[in-house]
């Protein structure tokens, strides 16, 4: 499947829109940011959040990344239905403030990573680029921005014949018990020492 000219013309979101942060008694939607958003678990997890919330849903992804896991939701992307995509690349501290910024995110699920095994043993110094640093880019970034968005940091590997029922069970659990434990569970040493929450 190649996307749509129009799918590939990612751009920010409306200038005129108010962040989830600004001025008390604000009434914009809740926003969640996806980092990862074109992977497997990403796009599932963002039909999820479309189908069972009121949130937009704002997706990270790289110019590079093959869209073929967003082809269910290229109709809402392209008629900027609750769901946008901006671009960043992990490796890329500018970029990442960029769409921490243009997002202002509600919500972080940071699902982005280099998740190849095989990789990760034959080019340990770029994994740990992408996936150690890229981790502590998005954090920095969100701690830059202010506000206390609840941060979740995911990584796991599902077979694809489970996918569908797993990752709708998993996200129903963890969307359940998100407000009362999510940042103490997600975040770890580096979100406490850094006081991103």
């Amino acid at each position: 499947w190649y996307p749509p000219p129009s799918c590939t013309n990612l751009r920010s979101l409306p200038a005129g829109r108010p962040g989830p942060f600004e001025g008390k008694g604000a009434m914009a939607a809740k926003r969640a940011l996806i980092t990862g958003i074109t992977g497997m678990v990403g796009s599932h997890l963002a039909e999820f959040l479309l189908e069972e919330t009121d949130w937009d849903v704002v997706g990270m992804c790289r110019w590079r990344s093959p869209l073929d896991n967003l082809v269910n939701l290229a109709g809402r992307i392209n008629s900027g239905d609750r769901v946008s995509l901006l671009y960043g690349d992990l490796r890329d501290t500018m970029s990442i403030h960029k769409v921490v910024a243009d997002a202002r995110p509600d919500y972080v699920f940071h699902l982005a990573a280099q998740s190849f095994p095989r990789t990760s043993f034959e080019s340990p110094l770029d994994t740990l680029e992408t996936n150690i640093q890229g981790t502590v880019r998005v954090l920095e970034s969100l701690r830059k921005m202010g506000g206390d968005p609840l941060v979740c940091l995911v990584s796991l590997t599902v077979p694809p014949d489970l996918a569908d029922h797993w990752i709708r069970d998993f996200y129903k659990g963890l969307l359940s018990i998100a407000r009362s434990t999510g940042t103490a569970l997600c975040g770890g040493d580096l979100g406490h020492s850094e006081k991103i929450y």
